[in-house]
């Protein structure tokens, strides 16, 4: 009995996965299809709730728990009704149907106590929506005191440009669902935002030359806050722009060489001019929100080949504190400017200029502001940089024009920011294309060398191993669930520990061109849509996410098991102290050599090429790995 359960244990871990070959979710011959036209896939009291289609109904909402059974129509709804899953709040779950060719749009909300479904309303929009003529969609939406805002954008087809803009607002319930048209009398185009707890909109005209901001009132009505004649642009935050405590925009005036900078809180008051931009300058449309109620604003020379004319601008919203970094703190001509990350409460950014590349750590205040490394000017980093965070130390990578790459660690503070560490010569022969993720695995950061090379690093004991050469360039997205590494983009992987390696989702007789879309982790499975066959049809597949849970495996760590010589150049010997199988494994996963009963002796490696190899033996699942030289 034991041996058979460590087979099937073995199977798990390390055999042709039969978790790695995804079961397609298609209960009761329903096809659940890809959510891309902006319906979402989401667990709505402990159920799933997405769109699938089946000959008999159609297009539907459908619900079910995770069984092949357990599925079930949320409504009987008409033909060509193109549902869309759209939010949850206030305890219901928001959906949206489309009726007469595209020309109403009904709205539905269900109970999570009874989960029955109410039709809260049926909108008609301003303009027909014909294929041939325009289309809508749903733009920005977020949740503030329990109601749902919703953007509805109709665009030209042809164009792309927008003719009309409504501002959907429920609680789901129909009495408190309303519609606001910002398109029939004047043809404007509202934008709107959740700033320190207030709907504040943002009205413009066609021609983009008058910029009104309102808040709308608990009582449905809209309150003006300000009014600017010129051209206006919106600073948007590189944060989730749902929880904004203030907002900044720049006017820029008719016939006038300065922009206006703005910050507003929400109210009239609290909308004020903080700063003008003077001379050749202009502000660009770059700046972090919501740190430390702090701000960092980049102006530019309009003149985009004039090197050496940027201004660093550090504010907190009001006149008193609004600071000039590039002439009080800085002092160089700078001539290039990166926004890193916040760490423990202080705002990481570099600056590049002909006397040097420095990085800076801010608190948001001008005498908190300090530079915590500097090099010469023959280092930089990349306009974005890829970082990650670990035990409260950022990470990111810098760059010199001799291609060394250096991994620097900061907490923010100018004694505990170093070089971590130099990978020029650690990654093979050449370093091409960089980066490192924002998801980190077990204390691990996961960086990729020519967009295909994946190691991991250990900052805590300063390991760096190399886990997996892929044979072709990708941007590869991170996924963590439940401490389950996956890799995803065009083709999902999965890291498995016991192979020490990632290894493929996908069906058997799937070769490659497949895409990934939509995903969730519902009651350890993992749901994903893919279009595996290439026939623009995506479909709901899902695997179970508990594989990597067994618990009951004999293992024995790498540097216990004898393999000697390591590295070597031809014979292998692994001191067994019985007969097992062997199989050795390249980093792309494939088995390059095995042994169905192995007592020990010489391994001939010679005529496989160098490189690091795994080796796996059977029954009690040791592993261990070797250098081919």
């Amino acid at each position: 009995m034991k041996y058979l359960i460590y087979l099937a244990l073995f199977a798990i871990a390390f055999g042709n996965l039969s978790s790695l070959e995804p079961e397609l979710y298609n209960p009761e011959g329903v096809t659940f299809t890809d959510p891309y036209s902006g319906s979402k896939f989401l667990e709505f009291n402990n159920e799933i709730y997405l769109v699938g289609t089946d000959e008999q109904f159609g297009s539907q909402v459908w619900k079910f728990d995770g069984t092949i059974v357990g599925i079930e129509r949320v409504i009987d709804l008409p033909e060509n009704s193109d549902p869309a899953i759209i939010d949850i709040v206030n305890d219901k779950l928001i959906f949206a149907t489309s009726a007469q060719n595209g020309e109403r749009i009904n709205f539905w909300s269900i109970d999570s106590k009874d989960n029955l479904s109410m039709l809260l309303t049926d909108f008609e929009f301003p303009h027909k929506r014909t294929r041939q003529i325009t289309y809508s969609h749903f733009g920005q939406r977020f949740i503030n005191n329990d109601k749902m805002y919703l953007n509805v954008l109709t665009r030209d087809l042809n164009t792309d440009s927008i003719i009309s803009s409504e501002l959907i607002v429920t609680d789901g319930l129909k009495e408190n669902t309303r519609k606001y048209s910002f398109s029939e009398s004047n043809n404007n185009v509202m934008m709107f935002y959740n700033v320190n707890n207030k709907v504040l909109t943002f009205d413009y005209g066609s021609s983009g030359e008058k910029l009104s901001l309102s808040v709308l009132n608990e009582d449905n009505s809209f309150q003006e806050i300000g009014s600017y004649e010129g051209n206006y642009s919106i600073l948007y935050p590189r944060i989730n722009l749902d929880q904004l405590d203030r907002f900044c925009f720049k006017i820029t005036k008719e016939n006038s060489s300065c922009d206006e900078l703005y910050i507003s809180d929400g109210t009239k008051s609290g909308t004020i001019q903080i700063i003008e931009i003077k001379d050749s300058l202009e502000i660009k449309n770059n700046v972090y929100n919501n740190f430390n109620r702090a701000k960092i604003i980049i102006a530019r020379n309009k003149k985009v080949k004039q090197i050496g004319k940027l201004v660093l601008i550090l504010t907190d919203g009001s006149i008193e504190k609004t600071f000039n970094l590039s002439d009080e703190i800085i002092k160089d001509s700078i001539e290039k400017i990166t926004l890193i990350d916040e760490i423990n409460g202080k705002f990481i950014f570099s600056t590049y200029s002909n006397e040097g590349y420095n990085i800076w750590a801010t608190d948001g205040t001008e005498n908190g502001t300090i530079n915590v490394l500097s090099k010469d000017s023959t280092y930089s980093s990349k306009s974005f940089v890829m970082k990650s965070i670990i035990n409260n130390n950022l990470y990111f990578l810098i760059n010199n024009e001799n291609d060394d790459y250096i991994l620097v660690e900061t907490d923010g503070t100018l004694e505990n920011t170093s070089e971590k560490l130099n990978l020029t010569g650690k990654m093979g022969d050449s370093i091409f294309g960089l980066w490192l993720f924002d998801n980190t695995y077990k204390n691990n950061i996961v960086i990729v060398n020519n967009g295909k090379d994946i190691y991991f690093y250990n900052p805590l004991d300063d390991s760096l191993e190399l886990k997996q050469i892929f044979s072709y360039f990708d941007a590869y997205t991170p996924i963590l669930y439940d401490n389950t590494f996956y890799l995803k983009k065009g083709r999902l992987y999965f890291f498995n520990e016991y192979r020490n390696l990632f290894e493929e989702i996908k069906p058997n007789d799937v070769i490659a061109g497949f895409t990934i879309r939509e995903k969730l982790l519902y009651k350890n499975y993992f749901y994903f849509f893919a279009d595996y066959y290439g026939n623009n049809e995506f479909k709901l597949y899902r695997i179970d996410n508990t594989f990597q849970t067994v618990s009951n495996i004999e293992t024995q760590p790498t540097d216990e098991l004898d393999l000697y010589p390591n590295p070597t150049r031809d014979m292998l010997n692994i001191n067994v102290g019985e007969p097992t199988s062997v199989s050795i494994i390249d980093l792309t996963g494939k088995v390059v050599k095995s042994i169905e009963s192995y007592s020990g002796g010489g391994i001939n490696t010679s005529n496989l090429p160098a490189g690091i190899y795994n080796i796996i033996l059977d029954e009690k699942t040791y592993g261990g790995k070797f250098v081919k030289e």
